[in-house]
């Protein structure tokens, strides 16, 4: 399979829990693990648009919509780097209705989304030469057990009420009064300081904690899902999981447990607590399956479909 030699990751590491964000080392991770030379740049406060192009990577990867913004940043580095592969992967889930700004990205290679459903959507509203699924993965933890965070029932996320959002702000509080929920809010519209060290330790929260919820805002979007759906099981926790088109895709049953309604939730919750065995197997099965659903894979089915091999 051809792959290319050097990299430029052009995501953030700013404000301070950009540093800790799964997603960014996660890629690092998967190229690390892939032998391939790579290099973060951070597109925050401001890109170093020189540094990118005297590193002359043969491979870029915009990770973030501050690039989508900056046309002059990507004119510039496209111009310098014309035999460059450039590609944007985008892991949020944006419409109309959420709001998603308009943009024009045909310089660029190609577009890697994190669903099965906006492929066209993209291809008009950034006039991306072409836009492709590619889910989000995650990094394998080793686990660690902390007391502290030995929580019966737990979800890390944040409560956002904003348009298409409200419903399972909703549905966590539901959870909370109802079924116990600890919530550890991990927002950007809290400290940076906190929300770094939430990042540091959640992989040590997901696997000393005995249910972690895992739900995300859009639950009827084909192949959609945050990339808590990845992080839970590499880190060795037990995932309940909110259903959601093709699913059992990536995780079978028996890897994670799954649920469509929040009464369900609470009974399932409630039913691996009185049965711990039972609970293990399925964590042990996903903490195994998810080595299948880490960046190193995601990246060679990125190479794969850069260069059509």
């Amino acid at each position: 399979m051809h792959r290319p030699t050097r990299i430029a990751l052009l995501a953030a590491d700013y404000p301070l829990y950009e540093k800790y964000c799964p997603n960014f080392t996660g890629m690092q991770d998967g190229l690390k693990e892939l032998g391939i030379e790579h290099q973060l740049f951070s597109c925050r406060p401001r890109l170093d648009v020189q540094a990118v192009i005297d590193y002359k990577p043969d491979f870029i990867v915009y990770g973030l919509l501050d690039m989508v913004k900056k046309h002059h940043w990507r004119k510039a580095i496209r111009e310098s780097l014309p035999d460059a592969k450039i590609v944007m992967w985008y892991g949020d889930l944006r419409d109309d209705h959420t709001v998603q700004i308009d943009a024009d990205m045909s310089e660029i290679d190609i577009m890697f989304v994190s669903n099965n459903a906006q492929n066209a959507y993209y291809e008009e509203k950034w006039k991306v030469p072409k836009c492709r699924f590619l889910p989000l993965g995650a990094s394998i933890k080793k686990p660690v057990y902390n007391e502290k965070f030995d929580f019966d029932f737990v979800f890390i996320g944040a409560r956002i009420t904003g348009a298409g959002f409200l419903k399972r702000a909703m549905e966590i509080g539901k959870l909370q009064s109802e079924g116990g929920l600890k919530v550890i809010d991990g927002s950007a519209q809290r400290e940076p300081e906190l929300r770094a060290r939430i990042l540091k330790v959640m992989p040590d929260i997901y696997f000393s904690s005995k249910v972690c919820l895992d739900m995300s805002h859009f639950v009827h979007i084909d192949s959609y899902t945050s990339n808590r759906f990845w992080n839970i099981t590499a880190s060795g926790g037990f995932a309940l999981t909110r259903r959601f088109p093709n699913c059992e895709t990536f995780y079978p049953d028996g890897t994670r447990v799954y649920f469509d309604e929040i009464e369900e939730a609470i009974k399932l919750k409630d039913y691996y607590l009185e049965h711990p065995d039972e609970r293990e197997k399925i964590r042990k099965a996903g903490y195994e399956h998810a080595k299948l659903h880490t960046y190193s894979h995601r990246f060679a089915q990125m190479f794969a479909m850069v260069y059509g091999t």
